[in-house]
């Protein structure tokens, strides 16, 4: 068992030996407990997952005061690590974040997207911003990346620029 968590047995053989190989769950860092059993035998270790964090992402898209009139392609810099990562995004209505309006954790790749059709960002005049994080399978967590800002929606100007030439 791993953590008391319950692993897949293996066979023993005739010497009493055995191998099991296994994929560390997702865990915090710091030590855990590795239980091996034969119902009469038992045995304990000590597995100490890792503690640094990940480098932060980089911001790529949109650009910093960008203004957007449909859909919202979110990307950033790909960060690596030995055990895999995660992202999470937040986006807000100030560039302190004491009002976050969107949080989106465990996303896999460098990018999301955010369709029109969502209705989740409407547009208006104030800027909104952004930021995004990287958490490693062993739960440590970058620091949060620079804030960037967008404006979403039309103005006289995006209208005027997408009128036919007619």
């Amino acid at each position: 068992s791993y953590d008391n968590m319950q692993l897949e047995g293996t066979t023993i053989n005739e010497q009493g030996g055995f191998a099991l190989n296994f994929k560390v769950p997702v865990s915090k860092a710091g030590p855990h407990s590795i239980l091996v059993s034969d119902g009469i035998n038992s045995r304990t270790a000590v597995f100490t997952v890792e503690s640094t964090p990940p480098v932060a992402p980089t911001p790529m898209l949109p650009a910093d005061t960008t203004r957007l009139t449909k859909d919202i392609h979110f990307e950033w810099s790909i960060v690596t690590d030995p055990s895999g990562v995660s992202y999470t995004l937040e986006i807000a209505d100030d560039p302190g974040f004491t009002n976050v309006i969107m949080s989106q954790a465990n996303i896999i790749a460098n990018f999301i997207d955010i369709t029109e059709e969502s209705k989740m960002l409407p547009g208006r005049d104030r800027p909104y911003y952004w930021r995004v994080k990287a958490v490693d399978r062993a739960s440590n967590e970058s620091a949060w990346s620079s804030v960037s800002s967008f404006y979403k929606g039309h103005t006289i100007f995006t209208v005027i620029n997408n009128m036919p030439e007619w």
